[in-house]
This record gives C-alpha cells, sequence and structure tokens, in this order.
C-alpha cells in the first residue's frame, strides 16, 4: 500500500515476511536490518563510511513499530 497525503508520497506498507537487507545482498549489495534507534544510527554510520572509503552501497531495512510509525498510519492521512 502506498501513502499519500495532499498529492505527497509518504511511505509505503511492504509486504509481511520479505526480508528485504536479504534480497539486497542477493543482488550484491550490503544489506541490513535494524529494529531500535541505536542499530539505526550505528547502520547509518556502516554505510556512510562503507559508502565513502569503499563505493559500497547499502540498504538499511528499518523495522518499525506502529507506535513509531504514527505520522503515516492511514487515520492520520484524513483531511
Amino acid at each position: 500500500t502506498t501513502l499519500w497525503y495532499q498529492d505527497n508520497f509518504v511511505g509505503t506498507e511492504l509486504n509481511y515476511g520479505v526480508e528485504y537487507a536479504q534480497v539486497a545482498q542477493a543482488c550484491g549489495l550490503k544489506g541490513m536490518k535494524v529494529a531500535t534507534q541505536e542499530e539505526l544510527e550505528q547502520a547509518l554510520k556502516s554505510a556512510i563510511e562503507g559508502q565513502m572509503q569503499r563505493n559500497e552501497t547499502t540498504l538499511i531495512e528499518v523495522v518499525l513499530n506502529q507506535e513509531l510509525g504514527e505520522p503515516f498510519r492511514r487515520d492520520a492521512m484524513t483531511a
């Protein structure tokens, strides 16, 4: 499902059960899956270092629960 607000793209709901970080790895990228703010901070540092020093492309799969995803709820998208 693609989420829109006032004709602006704001996000998407990805398929449950698909490991996107593993798909990235299968395509030759570096794939990382994170679920906490601390993990995300470390993954971003690692991805930036990889890009700048080794020309490495990284996909970071960020798993959010509904509370963290609050601005993108469907009911929050209604006028």
